[in-house]
């Protein structure tokens, strides 16, 4: 590859950034479908994380539909958790749309970055890191906010805008050693 690059071959194509060329190979390693095979991103980036401040959990109601509800909410400035207060965006609320599309759907989008043999392991996989992405094992997101629609506690649909942060993880998240990781098949994205 280096004759290559001498020689003016670009093997990534003229118009790949390097944010481009880190999304393709990350789809690529995912379209493998193997939990235990995990894109790494780049270095500058592997002490960060993008979070929205809310978790995000899926259940069957009776009739047997699907629910998304908001489990934790955690407003980081009191400014934050007063616009959430206003909106009556809480812990319990359920959330009907995201971006403008369906809970349902774009849980099913996110689920298509994600690795796991089978479909349902790939949307367990989509909830884990729908409000919060690790930038050692995943992309930032592609979108700076996410518009969300939710019912109150009271059935009133509101809708309430959240910016992506980021965040510094500390060293107290530092993963197992590499032989702890291989002896009990660590999955580095279910590190709590």
């Amino acid at each position: 590859p280096a004759a290559l690059v001498a020689t003016g071959f670009n093997l990534l194509g003229p118009d790949m950034t390097d944010a481009v060329f880190h999304r393709e190979l990350a789809q690529i390693i995912t379209d493998l479908r193997d939990a235990h095979t995990r894109y790494l991103g780049p270095r500058h980036q592997a002490g960060y994380a993008m979070f929205l401040p809310l978790l995000v959990e899926r259940y069957t109601k009776p009739d047997r539909a699907d629910a998304y509800v908001v489990s934790k909410v955690e407003p980081l400035t009191t400014r934050e958790r007063a616009r959430f207060d206003k909106a009556g965006f809480t812990a319990g609320v359920t959330i009907t749309h995201w971006n403008g599309v369906k809970i349902a759907r774009a849980v099913e989008l996110h689920a298509q970055h994600e690795v796991g043999g089978r479909p349902d392991t790939r949307i367990a996989r989509a909830l884990e890191s729908l409000t919060i992405r690790p930038l050692r094992y995943a992309l930032p997101p592609d979108e700076d906010w996410v518009d969300i629609t939710f019912l109150t506690k009271r059935g009133a649909v509101r809708e309430i805008r959240l910016d992506w942060q980021r965040v510094q993880l500390t060293d107290d998240a530092t993963p197992p050693s590499d032989r702890v990781a291989r002896a009990l098949a660590y999955d580095p994205m279910l590190v709590k």
